[in-house]
C-alpha cells in the first residue's frame, strides 16, 4: 500500500476512535446530569448492591491497583537495569531492558495525563514534545541506544532514575472504580490506535509491537478483573466482550511479540488490530456505563 494511502487509512481510524471517545464522554456527561435517576436505579429499584456485587467491585479495584503498582515497580527496576547496561556499553542487555521499561510504562499510561510533566519527562513521546523542548525520557534513551550512543545517555539516565522512584510512590495509592477501570481500557486502546498505529513513536527502535503488545495484554487483564462483577450486573454483554478481546489477542499475535521489527508487520495486520481495538473500546464504554455507580468497595455501608 502506498504511503499516502496508509496515511489516509490511519487518519480515518483516528477519526473513528475520536468519535467513540467523544460519545463515551457524552454518555458519562449525560449520566452525571441524570445522577438522581442513576442513584435510584442502583440503590432504589435494584436496591443496595448485594454482598456478592460489593465483593466483586472491591476485588476488581484491588486487582487493578496491584497491577498498576507492580507495573510502576517493574518500571523503576527495568529503567535502572537499562541505564546500568547502557553505561557499561552492553547494548544488547540495555535494549532488552529499555523494551521492558517501555512496556511497563505503557501499562501505566491511562493513569498519567497525556502531555503532563510526568509524561514529558518519563516517556517523552515524539508527538508530545514541543519544538523548543529537548529529548526526554524513554524516547531520548531509545535514540541513545538505537541511534548513536554517546555521552547524552548518562544525562538521560540520571533523570529517569529518580523519576521511576517518584512514579512508584505516586501510583501506590491508586483508587479506581469499576467504571473508571473500563474507561482506562478505552483510553489505552485509543492511544494505541492514534499513537502506535497511526503515528508510530518508536522511530529509532522501529518496533511498534512493543507498545501494542503491552496495551492489548493490559486491556485483557483489566477485563478479567471486571468480568466477575459484570456477570452479576448484566451477563448479556459477557460473550460479546470475551469474543472481542480474544480476537484482539489473536490480532496482536499476528502483529508479533514485543520487539518484532516494523518491517515484518504488514499493513493488513495493523489494520485488523486497529479495527478490533475500536470494537473492544466500544464494548468497554458500554461496560463502564453498566458499572457506573459502583464504588471501589470502600464506600458501602
Amino acid at each position: 500500500m502506498p504511503a499516502t494511502s496508509r496515511r489516509i487509512v490511519r487518519l480515518s481510524l483516528i477519526v473513528t476512535v475520536l468519535a467513540i471517545v467523544l460519545a463515551s464522554l457524552g454518555s458519562q456527561h449525560s449520566s452525571s446530569r441524570r445522577s438522581t435517576t442513576t442513584t435510584v436505579d442502583l440503590y432504589g429499584l435494584r436496591g443496595h448492591p448485594s454482598a456478592n456485587q460489593q465483593r466483586e467491585a472491591a476485588a476488581a479495584y484491588r486487582a487493578y491497583r496491584t497491577y498498576v503498582v507492580a507495573a510502576a515497580q517493574a518500571f523503576s527496576s527495568d529503567a535502572a537495569s537499562m541505564c546500568s547496561a547502557g553505561l557499561a556499553h552492553d547494548l544488547v542487555r540495555a535494549r532488552q531492558s529499555w523494551r521492558r521499561a517501555q512496556m511497563d510504562y505503557d501499562r501505566l499510561r491511562s493513569r498519567i495525563a497525556d502531555r503532563s510533566n510526568t509524561e514529558l519527562t518519563i516517556d517523552g513521546l515524539i508527538a508530545n514534545q514541543p519544538f523548543y523542548v529537548g529529548r526526554n525520557g524513554l524516547h531520548a534513551i531509545e535514540q541513545d541506544l538505537f541511534g548513536s550512543t554517546g555521552p547524552q545517555l548518562a544525562d538521560d539516565c540520571r533523570h529517569i532514575a529518580g523519576d521511576g522512584v517518584a512514579l512508584t510512590f505516586g501510583l501506590s495509592h491508586t483508587v479506581a472504580t469499576p467504571s473508571r477501570i473500563a474507561l482506562d481500557a478505552v483510553s489505552l486502546l485509543t492511544w494505541m490506535v492514534e499513537r502506535v498505529i497511526a503515528q508510530p513513536q518508536e522511530v529509532f527502535a522501529h518496533t511498534q509491537s512493543t507498545d501494542s503488545d503491552s496495551v492489548v495484554h493490559s486491556v485483557a487483564s483489566w477485563w478479567s478483573f471486571e468480568r466477575p462483577l459484570v456477570v452479576l450486573v448484566d451477563a448479556r454483554i459477557i460473550p460479546l466482550v470475551d469474543h472481542a478481546v480474544t480476537v484482539l489477542l489473536i490480532d496482536q499475535s499476528r502483529v508479533g511479540g514485543p520487539g518484532t521489527p516494523d518491517s515484518q508487520v504488514s499493513d493488513a495486520s495493523w489494520s485488523h488490530l486497529a479495527h478490533d481495538a475500536v470494537h473492544v473500546a466500544t464494548l468497554m464504554t458500554r461496560v463502564a456505563s453498566e458499572l457506573y455507580g459502583f464504588g471501589a468497595g470502600r464506600t458501602y455501608a
